[in-house]
């Protein structure tokens, strides 16, 4: 009877490894980032709140960030590790919510980091009611930063814009299958098809009304050299939805593309006064 008591404890314990589903899935999208990953890495593995796991997708980092990875995998302080020689980031954060286990996933880019004790603050809000999470957040340019106020009603805005944070986002497992997840098709814009889509399709948003992230400025789709690439993928968003709203800002964009090509003497790509003008015409 002793035996086959302790088989079943056994079987139970092993079955509930098997079967944890945290509440929710932190995941982080790497290549090459740098010792900017460990700040991102070390925000979430100091969060008090643990009813997560972490979860990163390395493109074939070849500067040592994989190795610091497989590091932390060995150590058992992130869950899950996948090298992936992704054709893009919105493929690598695709088979990372599909390998997920949460209800919630989080995105946190590498060089970004999450407020300290977010994770315990976001606690409550995390219910079957809401379908998608946001809240405010920093921007940290090279030279100052500046706080990035998201209002309750900003979901509201993204028939013109993507009027939303990414990284201050929590989306529902289940949302994402629905909407079958992000639009491979899409290099920068992906984040913004899909809200909008949600949005479209009566999903419920729910403003936390807190700081969550902290957010370098300066990737992928603050690029000089992307804005070109940009345009056209707003343009092919805002004819899906027949949205006129967008066409004005594809117009801005390419304009100032032409413009900065015409008139700058070797204009560096990490431009700050320039995107701290975009920031500001994406929220008008």
């Amino acid at each position: 009877m002793f035996i086959f008591k302790n088989f079943i404890y056994i079987n139970l314990y092993y079955q509930s490894l098997f079967f944890f589903v945290p509440l929710l899935t932190i995941l982080t999208v790497t290549k090459n980032p740098g010792y900017e990953v460990i700040k991102t890495v070390n925000s979430v593995l100091s969060q008090s709140f643990k009813d997560y796991e972490y979860l990163i997708v390395d493109a074939n980092s070849t500067d040592g960030t994989y190795e610091y990875l497989k590091k932390l995998k060995k150590e058992k302080k992130i869950n899950k590790l996948i090298l992936q020689k992704s054709k893009g980031i919105y493929e690598a954060i695709n088979q990372g919510i599909n390998a997920s286990k949460g209800k919630y996933i989080g995105i946190i880019h590498a060089a970004d980091s999450y407020a300290k004790e977010i994770f315990f603050k976001l606690n409550k809000s995390f219910s079957n009611k809401n379908d998608i999470l946001f809240g405010s957040g920093k921007l940290s340019f090279n030279f100052f930063n500046t706080n990035i106020h998201i209002k309750s009603n900003a979901y509201k805005q993204l028939d013109k814009s993507m009027s939303l944070l990414h990284p201050s986002t929590f989306v529902k497992k289940e949302i994402y299958k629905k909407l079958n997840f992000y639009e491979e098709g899409f290099k920068i814009a992906a984040d913004f098809h899909f809200f909008k889509k949600a949005l479209n399709n009566n999903y419920k948003f729910f403003n936390t009304k807190l700081e969550i992230t902290d957010i370098k400025f300066g990737g992928i789709s603050a690029q000089l050299k992307n804005s070109v690439i940009i345009a056209q993928e707003l343009a092919a968003i805002s004819n899906n939805y027949k949205d006129k709203n967008l066409i004005s800002l594809n117009f801005l964009l390419i304009f100032l593309k032409v413009f900065l090509d015409i008139s700058k003497k070797k204009i560096k790509n990490n431009l700050n006064i320039f995107y701290k003008f975009i920031y500001l015409v994406v929220k008008l």
